[in-house]
């Protein structure tokens, strides 16, 4: 396929010849799709401790465990393995008032 080391030809030009995506050939998935299992597994774990935790709570956990996550992937992964828990969610009402919404899943708790 595409000689990187090749000095006569660069890896554009050997891009464009071969008819593939230059980005192609710097992807790596696989280091991402090991540490998305560890950190599914430890997850896990922490739920089975811990049910009443939220996102926010599980990035904390992980981050005392040496992990460089943020919210936002704690929260897809934790809808990866698709639990039944309480999601908070804050809701604004008005600029002076704040309440927080309970969620199972997408049924809402009053």
């Amino acid at each position: 396929m595409v000689e990187p080391e090749n000095k006569r030809i660069s890896i554009v030009r050997q891009c464009e010849l071969l008819g593939i995506a230059r980005s192609g050939i710097y992807y790596q998935r696989g280091a991402e799709k090991e540490e998305e299992a560890i950190l599914m597994r430890l997850l896990d774990e922490q739920y089975t401790l811990t049910p009443f935790y939220d996102y926010r709570r599980m990035t904390h956990f992980l981050r005392e465990q040496g992990y460089k996550v943020n919210g936002k992937r704690v929260l897809r992964l934790m809808k990866k393995l698709v639990w039944k828990r309480f999601i908070r969610s804050r809701i604004v009402q008005n600029r002076e008032q704040s309440i927080f919404d309970f969620r199972i899943g997408s049924k809402k708790l009053k």
